[in-house]
């Protein structure tokens, strides 16, 4: 007696037709999943510049906070209300190079800008609540009783993701 096996006819796998719509359910999926992996890849590089630059300019202000008033650093000029001093951020060579304000431009390929200002103020300044009248420069430390220090650092480049950012620290220390 020969014995034949029984076929499968729909039981024997996948056929073709099955098998471009599982991939083309794949691709379909990978186009929108894919933009994530990219964008998250971006947000990741623009996070770790933000944190350089917030931890500069933390760096910076207290740096700057723990000076005596008479430091040459933070004394102004005389007439003079403020000091500002202003600096680029190259990340190629992990540096902040100085430069003019008044041109208001850090050299090119300059990732982030720091504008640092000084101001002092008397404690009769306080009646209103608010530091609206700086001392100028030459008034006796004897009538200087706040400093007020302030780091404002701005992204200079824009990326896809958005406009560049804006981090602003400021303090104000008694005497």
């Amino acid at each position: 007696m020969n014995r034949r096996l029984p076929r499968r006819r729909r039981e024997a796998g996948f056929s073709l037709i099955e098998a471009l719509a599982a991939g083309a359910l794949v691709l379909v999926m990978m186009l929108f999943i894919l933009p994530l992996f990219t964008r998250t890849a971006i947000q990741n590089v623009s996070g770790r510049e933000s944190s350089i630059a917030s931890s500069h300019g933390k760096w910076t202000l207290e740096e700057l906070n723990q000076l005596p008033l008479d430091r040459e650093i933070l004394t102004l000029p005389s007439g003079d209300t403020f000091i500002e001093a202003c600096a680029g951020w190259d990340a190629d060579t992990d540096r902040w190079t100085t430069y003019d304000c008044s041109s208001g431009s850090p050299a090119a390929g300059t990732l982030w800008r720091r504008q640092t200002d000084y101001r002092q103020f008397s404690i009769q300044d306080l009646e209103g609540r608010q530091l609206t009248t700086p001392l100028p420069g030459g008034t006796d430390f004897e009538f200087v009783h706040l400093r007020e220090l302030s780091v404002d650092v701005r992204g200079e480049r824009n990326n896809p993701l958005g406009p560049a950012r804006r981090i602003d620290f400021v303090t104000v220390r008694g005497f």
